[in-house]
């Protein structure tokens, strides 16, 4: 099993090793739901800043997503992945987990 498993029924929930990861801020949990339900786990830079930070300037927004970014490397090691204009989560590092109950 993959070292991160993201839960999609029911509240949002993350384990890395089966621990809970707590830590996450709401734009985090967020930015990672939509990662997972992507295909190939990943998506553009614009697209996150503007779903997450749509009360923002474009800078404002870019700068915000960057900062988020930045936290969630340090915490998910090297799971996470980006580059000038994409994100994505590593394939085989991340699963999502869908259950039975009503999405998120």
């Amino acid at each position: 099993m993959p070292p991160i498993t993201i839960h999609l029924s029911g509240a949002f929930r993350a384990e890395q090793h089966g621990k809970p990861l707590d830590a996450l801020s709401r734009r985090a949990q967020g930015l990672l739901a939509y990662l997972v339900c992507q295909p190939g786990m990943r998506a553009e830079r614009g697209a996150l800043a503007d779903l997450l930070w749509s009360d923002r300037s474009e800078e404002q927004a870019r700068a915000s997503l960057r900062q988020e970014l930045s936290v969630l490397r340090k915490l998910l090691a090297e799971a996470l992945e980006a580059d000038r204009r994409t994100v994505w989560l590593k394939p085989g590092a991340v699963h999502a987990e869908y259950g039975t109950g009503e999405f998120l």
